[in-house]
């Protein structure tokens, strides 16, 4: 079903909201060659020992998160163990991960629903990408509702994940939507396992050393609560580039011609209105953080979240 309204976070109790921690990391603030675990970063040991790494690798800026081949990186995003309520309405949270996979390399992480990790409680299993170098450019999730679902991505290139998961509509059940690459892999599917188990909580990702083949770069990683309800169009006319951005945003589209763009901010304030056929907008003044991008045209009307650097 498609949100034909903007849904305030006015919906959300304060007492779920102050649950969720906020995470915008893009990695700038840690040393070349050590560690990371401090912020929201801890691992499954609880140690550092098993600690991603920084690197001098990176998209935006200088530096980067890494995990390599050793087989011993464990290393968790801690996300606070938020929980699922059946007898509220919320709109849901979501996760961009900015991700970067050399040819013959592999990458891996799993959705935890606790942390600290006292033992193995991923939520859907594995999600691969290019398992032990065999399948190049393909990736996969190991147990959603749909069962074992793959999905394409490049490698040698920096590319987004995105994950969003909600409620559809009010006090309906959980689900989800997986990008990879700007491609919806599937669209407000239930946020169970094959089983039809919702998880009790979302505690955190774990980005872990799984083979000698496994190498992977985090430029960037953002997790936040939906604030605003908005159209989910699968077939999107218009793209965001770059996303995230620290000033101009293109609106490349080959068969739709703008009528109106309105920027809001998270919480759902109109920023301002573009009225024409406009192809960039300019989001230098604006303070870092997460905006939609309500585009009207020829083609109809779709809503994209962009995150301001």
């Amino acid at each position: 079903m498609k949100k034909n309204t903007l849904l305030l976070l006015l919906l959300l109790p304060s007492v779920l909201l102050a649950q969720i921690i906020p995470v915008t990391d893009d990695m700038e603030d840690y040393e070349v060659g050590q560690p990371i675990f401090e912020n929201w970063w801890t691992t499954w040991s609880g140690t550092e020992a098993d600690a991603i790494l920084c690197s001098d690798f990176s998209d935006f800026g200088d530096k980067s998160a890494f995990v390599d081949g050793n087989g011993t990186i464990n290393s968790v995003l801690n996300l606070g163990s938020i929980p699922f309520p059946d007898n509220i309405y919320w709109p849901g949270f979501y996760s961009q991960i900015r991700m970067y996979i050399p040819s013959g390399k592999e990458a891996y992480f799993n959705l935890q629903q606790e942390v600290p990790i006292v033992e193995d409680k991923s939520i859907f299993g594995d999600i691969y990408f290019n398992k032990d170098n065999l399948n190049p450019g393909v990736g996969y999730i190991e147990d959603t509702a749909l069962g074992m679902v793959e999905f394409s991505f490049p490698h040698d290139e920096w590319f987004n994940i995105f994950i969003d998961i909600n409620q559809v509509d009010p006090f309906g059940p959980w689900t989800w939507i997986f990008h990879a690459d700007n491609q919806t892999v599937f669209s407000q599917i239930p946020f169970t396992n094959s089983n039809g188990e919702l998880p009790a909580f979302l505690g955190g990702i774990n980005f872990a050393s799984k083979s000698a083949y496994t190498e992977f770069y985090i430029d960037y990683i953002h997790f936040d609560a939906i604030v605003l309800g908005v159209d989910e169009h699968e077939n999107k006319h218009f793209t965001m580039a770059p996303n995230p951005t620290s000033s101009q945003l293109l609106l490349p589209s080959t068969n739709a011609a703008i009528e109106t763009v309105r920027l809001f901010s998270g919480v759902g304030t109109l920023i301002f209105e573009e009225v024409g056929n406009i192809s960039l907008l300019d989001l230098s003044g604006l303070a870092s953080g997460l905006y939609f991008v309500e585009i009207s045209s020829d083609r109809g009307r779709e809503v994209h979240k962009v995150v301001k650097e």
